[in-house]
């Protein structure tokens, strides 16, 4: 569910995150998805996954950059432009290894 207000994800992760950090590039399986767990710079749960969408369509060119089966960092300067903004939030409460809570 997309919510119009939410900012976009090229600030405020990175405020709320404590800086830059890796996600899925944009229009396949795991399209927009960035899992904090495992990014050490982050303040943010442990168990959060959230998963960014652009509001613009890429051009060609554009779409070289940040689409398919790669790593973005949250600061690449097309997602600005782009308009990228965070459309879904999950907080996981159990560690999917251990079975403890986060």
């Amino acid at each position: 569910m997309f919510c119009p207000r939410t900012p976009p994800a090229s600030g405020a992760a990175r405020r709320s995150g404590g800086g830059p950090f890796p996600f899925c590039g944009f229009a396949w399986q795991y399209g927009g998805l960035a899992s904090l767990r495992d990014n050490s710079g982050t303040k943010l749960p442990r168990g959060l996954i959230i998963a960014l969408a652009p509001q613009e369509t890429p051009t060609p060119a554009e779409e070289q950059q940040v689409l398919g089966d790669r790593l973005i960092g949250s600061d690449h300067p097309l997602l600005a432009k782009l308009d990228v903004r965070i459309g879904v939030i999950i907080l996981n409460f159990r560690d999917r290894v251990s079975g403890r809570v986060n």
